[in-house]
């Protein structure tokens, strides 16, 4: 971030303000906005938040929420700072398990508690759904056996 000082020329008097300038060019006249605006700009300038897929849901479209692409343990630990999850109070992750690529990120609204938050490997959570869904159809095609017609 850098400071501008402008100087402006009003007939009988001299006024000067601070222009703050963002590292893209943007000017904001507070400070905090300017560093929360680049505080930003950091985040969305990261791998992680990069490779990003917004408005997608889990099964049967139950909850929205995002892809992400985590590459690293650096990059899930920034993740996790910067989604405000710490010591993983109400939060359910595999990718101690997993390692590197595509989670599901999404939110579930804990009521008068607080939320639960997931971050599920996308290969992991799709072979899941799979499977639970081959047991539904054996389960009913079970019983439609059982039932004479």
């Amino acid at each position: 971030m850098k400071i501008v000082e402008k100087e402006y020329c009003i007939p009988a008097k001299t006024v000067i303000t601070t222009i703050y300038v963002a590292s893209d060019g943007k000017e904001f006249i507070s400070e905090y906005d300017c560093i929360k605006y680049e505080k930003q700009l950091e985040i969305k300038n990261h791998p992680t938040y990069k490779s990003m897929i917004e408005n997608v849901s889990t099964f049967e479209d139950e909850y929205y929420g995002t892809l992400y692409y985590i590459s690293s343990q650096e990059d899930y630990e920034y993740f996790k700072e910067m989604k405000g999850i710490k010591n993983n109070y109400r939060f359910d992750s595999n990718f101690d398990e997993y390692g590197a690529g595509w989670y599901l990120y999404w939110t579930e609204d804990g009521g008068d508690y607080p939320d639960d938050k997931y971050l599920k490997n996308y290969d992991a959570y799709e072979s899941d759904i799979e499977s639970r869904w081959n047991e539904y159809k054996k389960y009913m095609r079970h019983k439609m056996k059982q039932k004479s017609i």
